[in-house]
């Protein structure tokens, strides 16, 4: 995977939750507000993934590695999310 395609899967992800997370707050706000926390969830572990081999202040990061550690940390989110909406609700 290049980068290029790297970046609109990460940017695909976060406008589908932006967009999920605006209609849940039709529903309840609590629900919106686990859609904010698991935008920021994604973002932190985005970024954390793409400076993660990095070496040198001349390179922009990899935004593979990015993805990949997104996706790894999906399985804590899930985890945490189940724990706090079956405590909040």
């Amino acid at each position: 995977m290049e980068k290029k395609s790297a970046k609109l899967i990460y940017k695909l992800i976060f406008w589908f939750v932006l967009i999920v997370g605006v209609l849940l707050l039709f529903i309840h706000w609590k629900y919106s507000l686990c859609a904010v926390g698991v935008l920021l969830w994604n973002d932190a572990f985005y970024e954390k993934g793409c400076q993660e081999l990095v070496v040198d202040e001349w390179e922009t990061g990899y935004p593979t590695q990015g993805l990949r550690r997104m996706f790894q940390s999906w399985i804590w989110l899930v985890i945490i999310l189940a724990i706090l909406l079956f405590f909040i609700v």
